[in-house]
């Protein structure tokens, strides 16, 4: 079943924007109408009540009025179109009215207190035609013989009706031309305001190996996008590192497995070459099986490594002493550093948070670099302390040949080697695997060397106030 194409930013940015523009001019044609609506019809009130005090002068004045019907009369009560009035005595007979006087005598409001100017008015609407009227009553004095009578009036409502009915068809009119005017112009406008997004698609699109000078931030752009643009190059600089150091990677890996492939391949030539003894056999594995353990130390390190920078790698972090984990590093390498005539120390405590193996496993891997740049006589110290930040830090210091300055930023390199002479069976991944570990805890490495004099890994690491976090993130 095919699933319905969702809809674009620009048709939901286009949709939303005529609907507001919809419901505010839909309000707004509401109080208009309603405003003109009471407008028109306080002036419909007031206009009948004028007539009415109108009506009561003449009745006042004109003795002959209304059963003489004079001039005064007709000018000012016949004349008017669309208002009709009826005059009744006190007890409801009727002594006059005008023609087309429609409405019947009971359908009018009783006149309220004495002899004032009328407020009250009502609509009635005639049953035959459709036809409304507004209706309103109030006493008069007849001249003619001082009696009260009563005056009903009656405004036709069929011109008001039709004014009110042609302004809605002008407003109707208008909100459907601003709804449209308004989609128009939103589509526009925001393809235009779009327009940016879709060069920053066509941008990550022209992205491929060979090609990584695609930047974003340094053109002209609105502020809501700037932020994009600068995490766009920020993401193309890192795929640009990464893109460059895994080829270097994959240079160097093919290097690293070439050499003992080579070796072995060598070895296997010239023994099979003609036939050997039993002695020379045994001597061609055993120096075949050295071989194979560097390539076993490098693959197991590439799956490590590969492990951590992916966060498969289980950890169980937990509050650890510094100089507990000093000891049982010395305790390994005790041996080896007496044979070389090499002193190992430690200095300091610290609590800290950590998994103990990964810890072990990079001090180990440092102490390891430290003996192979070390002579007889050279001291190794094992130093933990606060940083300025409040981290555990963890140094391996040693006053061996030191590392010449141009070294020291490719150290933690992959199958990076100051001297591959010296290097003793090391593949050029132990560094490599201690920022792995650092970067795995949230911690940093850094180095400082001196030729000549010592040199000084120092690795920072949370302190044990800052268990609850790290605790929280380990149970991968």
């Amino acid at each position: 079943m095919r699933k319905d194409r969702p809809w674009s930013i620009t048709a939901r940015l286009t949709f939303a924007f005529a609907l507001c523009v919809a419901l505010i001019q839909l309000g707004a044609g509401i109080y208009l109408y309603w405003s003109l609506k009471q407008d028109i019809l306080a002036q419909d009130r007031d206009a009948l009540v004028e007539h009415i005090r109108e009506v009561r002068l003449v009745m006042s004045d004109d003795k002959s009025a209304p059963a003489g019907l004079s001039r005064q009369w007709e000018s000012h009560v016949l004349s008017r179109q669309g208002i009709y009035v009826r005059i009744l005595t006190s007890d409801g007979a009727m002594v006059s009215e005008t023609a087309g006087m429609a409405t019947p005598a009971t359908a009018f409001p009783p006149p309220v207190g004495p002899i004032t100017i009328p407020r009250q008015s009502i609509r009635w609407q005639h049953a035959i035609g459709d036809q409304e009227y507004m209706l309103m009553s109030a006493r008069a004095v007849a001249g003619r013989t001082g009696n009260v009578q009563v005056i009903q009036a009656a405004l036709d409502l069929d011109e008001s009706e039709r004014d009110f009915a042609a302004y809605l068809n002008k407003l109707v009119g208008v909100w459907f031309g601003a709804v449209l005017a308004a989609i128009a112009i939103g589509y526009v406008g925001m393809r235009r305001g779009l327009s940016e997004v879709r060069r920053i698609a066509q941008a990550a699109g022209r992205i491929n190996a060979a090609h990584f000078d695609e930047r974003l931030s340094n053109r002209p752009m609105p502020a809501e996008l700037k932020e994009l643009a600068e995490a766009f190059d920020a993401m193309v600089s890192r795929l640009r590192d990464a893109f460059t150091q895994l080829s270097r990677f994959s240079a160097d890996l093919a290097h690293e497995f070439r050499t003992p492939l080579n070796n072995l391949i060598s070895a296997a030539s010239v023994t099979l070459s003609r036939a050997r003894t039993a002695d020379e056999y045994r001597e061609l594995i055993e120096r075949s099986m050295e071989e194979y353990e560097a390539l076993n130390r490098m693959i197991e390190a590439m799956l490590f490594l590969a492990r951590t920078e992916n966060r498969q790698i289980a950890r169980h972090v937990e509050p650890i002493s510094a100089a507990a984990e000093f000891a049982k590093v010395m305790e390994f390498f005790e041996a080896l550093a007496e044979e070389r005539g090499v002193s190992l120390a430690s200095e300091g405590d610290i609590r800290l948070v950590a998994d103990p193996v990964l810890l072990r496993r990079a001090l180990s891997n440092l102490v390891a670099n430290a003996l192979r740049h070390c002579a007889r006589g050279d001291t190794i110290l094992l130093k933990a302390t606060q940083s300025p930040a409040g981290q555990a830090r963890l140094q391996v210091i040693d006053t061996g040949e030191g590392i010449d300055t141009q070294h020291l930023p490719h150290l933690f390199d992959r199958f990076y080697q100051v001297d591959p002479a010296r290097s003793e069976g090391n593949v050029g991944l132990g560094l490599t695997i201690v920022k792995s570990i650092a970067d795995l805890h949230g911690g940093q490495i850094t180095v400082v060397s001196q030729p000549g004099s010592h040199t000084a890994f120092t690795l920072d690491l949370p302190r044990a106030a800052q268990c609850e976090k790290f605790i929280s993130g380990s149970a991968s």
